[in-house]
């Protein structure tokens, strides 16, 4: 598979609290073993927030033993129809999160088809749509992509390699979530004249998309290594901000508090190359509140015109 251009595998792991899958570890050596990103699935079954809680610790122990770090993509598989309609699925879902997010990993999706999603029985505005891999299958192969807005887009589940039996799911990963690619992850910065806000992305959809409705880019603000500490993302639904963190006391506190959690959204370098600074601004009152530069000449000026600095927030990579 990875000679034919996969770079990233997501294997089920468990379903329910009953199952776990007996050839994960196989699965997970192997695909490691060829340079492959390796995430994980969970085939959910609740229909209450208690329920999910159980089923995220089964989940996360099963991980655990099979040696997954705290990196991994954690995945919601959310399509049982025996369950469908029944509970608040996507109160449900976001304590599936919480919990995973307990239990060490807080990088977690939730995949869904489009359906599930236009008839409201899940939100994708509450979940984010960079926590969605949805799944709607075209009528036909187009070199197009669509479903832009998400992390990622299952587009076929008929895939198949010469000399692999078997058919395969195959999806475009648009956020770089799944899958390994060359190189360092370019942050892009937007500016909101309006509301004062800078807003930090790797995902040059999301990157477009706030441009064409206002935004000012101001281009690439650092690089994001491919792997190491996750840095968290969560949005403030009354005020609008989006704020980023490394700390994930800080990411359950602000969830805590009513923040949106918007899952992982970049990484810091281990080797701690390149200072992000991060500043607070007292008098702000919605959005734009805080402010992260690699460029310690802007923070200084900054911090005479009032705002506080926070000192390093994370690393960028060379």
């Amino acid at each position: 598979m990875q000679e034919y251009g996969i770079t990233g595998v997501v294997i089920k792991l468990t379903v329910y609290t009953t199952y776990i899958n007996p050839y994960a570890k196989t699965q997970i050596e192997n695909a490691k073993a060829a340079g492959l990103k390796v995430s994980a699935y969970h085939y959910s079954w609740f229909t209450t927030s208690e329920d999910a809680c159980t089923e995220a610790r089964f989940f996360a122990n099963a991980a655990k033993s099979f040696g997954l770090d705290s990196n991994t993509v954690m995945v919601n598989d959310f399509e049982e129809p025996k369950v469908l309609g029944k509970g608040n699925h996507t109160v449900d879902s976001l304590a599936f999160a919480n919990e995973l997010a307990k239990q060490g990993y807080a990088n977690v999706a939730h995949y869904a088809s489009y359906s599930i999603f236009t008839s409201g029985l899940l939100n994708a505005d509450t979940l984010g749509y960079s926590n969605i891999w949805v799944a709607a299958y075209p009528s036909e192969v187009s070199k197009e992509n669509f479903y832009t807005d998400f992390t990622a887009w299952q587009w076929s589940s008929q895939l198949v390699f010469p000399n692999v039996s078997g058919t395969f799911d195959i999806s475009v990963d648009y956020q770089g979530r799944f899958t390994i690619s060359a190189g360092s992850n370019a942050i892009y910065r937007a500016y909101n004249p309006n509301s004062g806000e800078h807003f930090y992305t790797k995902n040059t959809y999301e990157y477009d998309n706030v441009i064409s409705v206002g935004w000012q880019p101001e281009n690439v603000a650092w690089l994001s290594p491919q792997i190491g500490a996750s840095i968290y993302r969560l949005y403030n639904p009354n005020s609008g901000e989006h704020f980023y963190t490394l700390s994930l006391a800080e990411n359950n506190y602000l969830s805590d508090i009513g923040w949106r959690e918007e899952g992982v959204a970049f990484y810091s370098s281990s080797n701690k190359e390149v200072p992000v600074y991060r500043l607070y601004n007292p008098n702000a009152k919605g959005p734009g509140a805080h402010h992260y530069t690699t460029s310690a000449g802007e923070r200084d000026v900054l911090v005479k015109l009032g705002w506080r600095s926070e000192g390093i927030a994370f690393y960028g990579t060379k």
